[in-house]
Parts: C-alpha cells; sequence; structure tokens
C-alpha cells in the first residue's frame, strides 16, 4: 500500500490534483496482480508527524509527500520505518534520514544546466538577467556559481522588478547601451551568451528589447519556466531563438520514440495536467521511483523518467538530467535529449 500525503485543499490543492493523477496513470501501467493500493491523506488539515504514523498505522509500506518544506524537515528530523519519498526538499541541509529520499523539480539543477550548456558551447562572457524575487536571486545564484566552476565569466548582471513591464532600462544599465551611436558599438558590455531567468510573459519582453538594443545576435539561454509547458505559437513568437533544458517527456511528445517507449500519450491526460505537463511528470516519476525504493534499490538508483534522467546523490537527494529545446516560430523544438547518467 502507498499512502500518498499532499494537500487536497488550500492553495496547492490544484497542484496536487496534476501530481496524483500522474500518479495514479503511473499505478495503471502495473499489472493487475502487482499493483499497490493507493491511499491519499489531506497534509494541509493535519500534522505531518501524526498523518505519517497515521498511514503506517493503516498498512502503509511507502510515503510519497508532503511537498511543503518545513513538513520535509519534520519527517526528515523524526524516527521513520517505512520508506518516504517527498515532493520537495527541505530547507535544512544538514538533516538527514537514511529512509527519507527527497525529489523536486529544483530550478537551481535547471540553471546549472544552463551553465554547462554554455560552457559546452565555449562562451566565456556571460550576462544575466533575473528578476528581483526570492525565485529570481535564487536561480541566478545558481548559474553564476556553476558558470564560476566552468570558467565562464559572468560580466554584467541585471535585476529587475517582477512587476514591472518597462525593462528597457535594466537592459540599457546592464550592458550599458549608448543610444547616440549608430553601430553596433552601442553596446559597451560585449558578452557571447545571456541567460534569462524568466515567466513566458517576462521573457517576451526582454526578448524583442535584447534585439532593439543590439543584442538580438547573441544567443539566449533560460530554464525551463521560459515555456508554460502548453504551446502558444502566436504568444511565444517572441520567445523564438531562445533555447532552454526541458523534461524528456515534452521533448518526445508525438516522435517514434515515444511510441516505442509507450510513453503516456499528452493528449490523453486531463486538459489541466496538459496544462501543467511538468507537474504530471513529477507525479507519474515519484510513483516509479517511490516502488524502486519501496523494494530496496536505493543503490545506484537510476530511472529514465518522464521528468528526467533521474539519480541518486549521497545525501537522499534525487537529480534530473534534461534534454534541451530551442523556441522556433513560436513553437520549442527538441534539439537533444538527456545525457546519459
Amino acid at each position: 500500500q502507498i499512502a500518498i500525503l499532499l494537500p487536497r485543499s488550500g492553495q496547492y490543492a490544484g497542484a496536487t490534483n496534476v501530481m496524483i493523477e500522474g500518479i495514479f496513470n503511473a499505478q495503471n501501467r502495473v499489472p493487475i496482480a502487482q499493483r499497490p493500493e493507493i491511499k491519499i491523506y489531506d497534509s494541509a488539515a493535519y500534522d505531518i508527524v501524526s498523518l505519517y504514523q497515521q498511514a503506517v498505522a493503516e498498512g502503509a509500506q511507502l510515503i510519497i509527500g508532503p511537498m511543503d518544506k518545513k513538513s520535509v524537515d519534520q519527517l526528515t528530523a523524526s524516527t521513520t520505518t517505512v520508506p518516504i519519498l517527498t515532493l520537495n526538499y527541505g530547507n535544512k541541509v544538514s538533516l538527514f534520514n537514511p529512509g527519507l529520499f527527497q525529489f523536486a523539480l529544483l530550478p537551481e539543477d535547471e540553471a546549472h544546466s544552463a551553465a554547462e550548456k554554455i560552457a559546452s558551447m565555449e562562451f566565456t562572457r556571460v550576462a544575466v538577467l533575473a528578476p528581483d524575487s526570492h525565485w529570481g536571486r535564487r536561480v541566478a545564484e545558481a548559474f553564476k556559481q556553476q558558470a564560476f566552476s566552468l570558467g565562464v565569466d559572468v560580466v554584467a548582471e541585471g535585476k529587475f522588478n517582477p512587476r514591472n513591464q518597462d525593462l528597457s532600462s535594466v537592459i540599457q544599465k546592464t550592458f550599458k547601451v549608448n543610444a547616440k551611436k549608430a553601430n553596433q558599438h552601442q553596446v559597451e558590455v560585449e558578452v557571447d551568451a545571456i541567460f534569462i531567468a524568466a515567466t513566458p510573459s517576462q521573457g517576451r519582453l526582454l526578448k524583442p528589447l535584447l534585439k532593439f538594443h543590439f543584442l538580438g545576435n547573441v544567443p539566449v539561454f533560460s530554464t525551463s519556466h521560459i515555456f508554460s509547458g502548453a504551446e502558444d505559437s502566436s504568444s511565444d513568437h517572441d520567445l523564438n531563438g531562445i533555447q532552454f533544458p526541458e523534461i524528456p517527456w515534452l521533448l518526445k511528445k508525438g516522435s517514434l520514440n515515444a511510441q516505442n517507449e509507450k510513453l503516456p500519450i499528452f493528449d490523453d491526460i486531463e486538459e489541466t495536467a496538459q496544462q501543467h505537463p511538468r507537474l504530471y511528470a513529477f507525479g507519474y516519476d515519484a510513483f516509479n521511483l517511490g516502488t524502486k525504493l519501496a523494494s530496496g534499490s536505493a543503490t545506484n538508483l537510476q530511472l529514465e523518467g518522464l521528468s528526467g534522467n533521474l539519480y541518486l546523490d549521497q545525501r537522499n537527494r534525487v537529480h534530473r538530467l534534461m534534454g534541451w529545446a530551442k523556441f522556433e516560430r513560436g513553437l520549442p523544438v527538441a534539439q537533444s535529449l538527456p545525457g546519459s547518467f
């Protein structure tokens, strides 16, 4: 029996529903004789340690969840008797529980991938543009640290107000654009790549402004947050040229690979899940990862999942290797699949 400890009420209930659809679809692919029972508990309504104990008392042999960071820390610090796969990382890195494994769709992993991609293309001078928010600072810092370790110089950094639609001044200041000059040297800060941490709407503003300010020929990289996950060529044509890491399931969508591997068919899932495909893939992979962990195969755990090629580090944290896509004609086009482990 598998117990799911996720919020069924409150602001995260919608995300829970998409993940649970992924979990159930993965469960339905298990032969009936071996198919585990799934029981769902509302983590928003009860103390997480008490809820864990209740689930175990009612026969759970594997726990999937919670996703609240504080709750993850509480369980990590508790005495546990059955394996737990949380759907987030905890806040306290120093805590360790050998029976608890942490899985998350971390933006930091994607920022690291972007730095590695840029380094592999032998670019050495990079600018960073990111919102001045908690999320933006996290992504920018992760990118800068990885870039530094790979010998890539971050020569300029611009921070913008995520609520401000006027981003032109940020670009002018970051790149020291001199509008009076009439040639390519209007940009004093010369770079050979730009990394932007942005939502689709922010990206649709930034990319045309970069072109307007004489930076249209500089390759632009981002995280998967630049693409909503739902194709919209009319709105996303302004994102053309941006390269970003993407989950294998979306990269393989409609391909012969997807058919051969018998991946879930995108058009067969619920509309809400189609709008949030990465959460669906997260739930689907959580089920398959969890069942592997419950069978005792945590050592050197590797899984080619929908959300990435997944592997476990020494601190029981799951990391993802992703492929790459590029916007062309307003649509994301697969460039490469995840590398091998």
